[in-house]
This record gives structure tokens, C-alpha cells and sequence, in this order.
């Protein structure tokens, strides 16, 4: 068995997300959970710690022959059917940058396969920042994902090389998700 830690991270977002339309056995995010803290301690490794789970690097062999690319959050086009070419910008996508991302980049986490820090390549043009009594903040590393003084997080990509909206020039922001059901519990291991 491999490090789970950002599998069951995922699992439980996704249990959270649909547990009002489907039903799910919350005994097997207890047991998913276990069985990643006895690979912690068979391998004589600290934690797990909450979102710094090992990263294996995904684009590899197959994904590299049918072309790969970052991701670009809110800069997705409407494609014509017919010709394959992009069209308007879409809106109202609902995406969000889930804490985890902010937890792991405090805390120094590395990259894929243990490589490098951890720096998503679709946030490359983004900095984090916080909502406080309406002014924009850049928010300190080490902060618990559940801490209520941080306000409203954003990843606002005015700070550095601006992803403009395409209709009113303003920059692109996304918001950071706030973490439902089973995601806290998980963190604080009370699953």
C-alpha cells in the first residue's frame, strides 16, 4: 500500500460534495484513514499530516504521447462543435482552490514525487490573500484550514501577472473552498 493521505482527503471532499443525493458507508473513510496511518508507522515515517501526502507525478508514459497541460482555473472556453475552435469565455464555473493546496504550500510540502516545493503550475499567476474588514491581505503560512480569523480566502491573480476576465479587464479571483462533513473530521482524525 502506497501514501494515502491526499486520496482520502479527496474521498472525503467527495463524500461531503454528494452525501445530500447518495449514501455512503462512513466506516470505509474510518478504515481508508487506518490503513494510511499503519503505512505511516510501518514505515517508520511521522504523520500523516493533513494535505502533505506523497504527490506521484501523473503525467507520465501514455498521458505523455496524447499531450498534457496545466490547468487554466476560470479561463475555460465554450468550443465549437464543428470546428474545434474555442469561443467565449464560460462563467459561473463554480471553482475553487481547496485548502489543502494553501496547507501544503505553508508548510513547505514538496512536489510531485518528492521533487522540488510544491507549486501548482495552474496557480503559477496567483497569490493568496484574505478578505479582512475589506482589504486584501496576504495571508500567513501555517494557518489551520479551519481557523475562522483569516476571512474570506482568495488566490487573486492581480499580484504578480494578472489573468484578466476577458469582459470587464478586472483580474481573475478564486475563491478557496470551505471544507464540509467529513474533511474536518478527517483532519482533526475523528474518523
Amino acid at each position: 500500500m502506497d501514501d494515502a493521505e491526499l486520496s482520502n482527503i479527496t474521498l472525503a471532499w467527495m463524500t461531503s460534495q454528494l452525501k445530500d443525493i447518495l449514501e455512503f458507508d462512513e466506516s470505509h473513510l474510518r478504515f481508508a484513514q487506518t490503513l494510511n496511518k499503519k503505512y505511516y508507522k510501518d514505515n517508520s515515517l511521522d504523520g500523516p499530516q493533513w494535505a502533505m501526502g506523497y504527490i506521484s507525478e501523473s503525467y507520465k508514459a501514455y498521458y505523455l504521447l496524447d499531450g498534457s497541460s496545466a490547468r487554466t482555473p476560470l479561463q475555460y472556453h465554450q468550443t465549437d462543435p464543428i470546428t474545434g475552435k474555442s469561443k467565449n469565455r464560460l462563467r459561473n464555473t463554480n471553482e475553487f482552490i481547496h485548502p489543502s493546496v494553501r496547507v501544503r504550500q505553508a508548510r513547505h510540502g514538496t512536489g510531485p514525487d518528492g521533487k522540488g516545493l510544491y507549486k501548482p503550475p495552474a496557480l503559477a499567476n496567483f497569490a493568496l490573500v484574505s478578505l479582512a474588514d475589506g482589504a486584501c491581505i496576504p495571508v500567513q503560512s501555517g494557518h489551520n484550514p479551519f481557523q475562522s480569523d483569516l476571512g474570506y480566502v482568495l488566490w487573486d491573480s492581480s499580484i504578480d501577472r494578472p489573468v484578466t476576465d476577458e469582459t470587464t479587464g478586472k483580474p481573475v479571483v478564486i475563491p478557496e473552498d470551505t471544507l464540509c462533513e467529513f474533511e474536518p473530521r478527517l483532519y482533526q482524525g475523528g474518523l
